[in-house]
């Protein structure tokens, strides 16, 4: 399986033909995930967040990752953006670095580690959580 990783991860286009992309994309530290402007159809939505990818689509919903920052915590939450509405959900899944790499049957597959061979986690999705 090749993985996308969060430093060269490329746009999607949906199952209703909207084109998602992270833009204006920067390093934040050298070496770190690229973050960026969250693109739909080329306009910019969540205009004061970063979003990081790889970007994956499954039932209505984007899932990909979002810089945070704040006192005494620097990372990256998991996050879905509901395409109808296009409405910003965090969930609760924080790490230092997230890396999707799929989604399949409900469970979202990622990787803490910007290696190629480390382990893969599993977390279950649900449409309302």
């Amino acid at each position: 399986m090749i993985i996308e990783h969060p430093i060269y991860y490329k746009s999607i286009t949906t199952s209703s033909g909207e084109v998602v992309d992270v833009v204006d994309r920067m390093e934040y530290v050298q070496g770190s995930p690229e973050v960026g402007r969250l693109s739909i159809n080329n306009k910019i939505f969540f205009q004061d967040e970063l979003f990081c990818g790889p970007i994956k689509e499954y039932e209505g919903f984007l899932y990909l990752t979002i810089r945070e920052k704040r006192f005494l915590y620097s990372g990256f939450r998991l996050c879905k953006i509901d395409l109808f509405g296009k409405e910003l959900i965090k969930l609760e899944l924080q790490q230092e670095i997230i890396v999707i790499t799929e989604i399949e049957h409900g469970v979202l597959f990622y990787q803490s580690d910007l290696l190629e061979n480390s382990p893969v986690y599993q977390l279950r999705i649900e449409k309302n959580e």
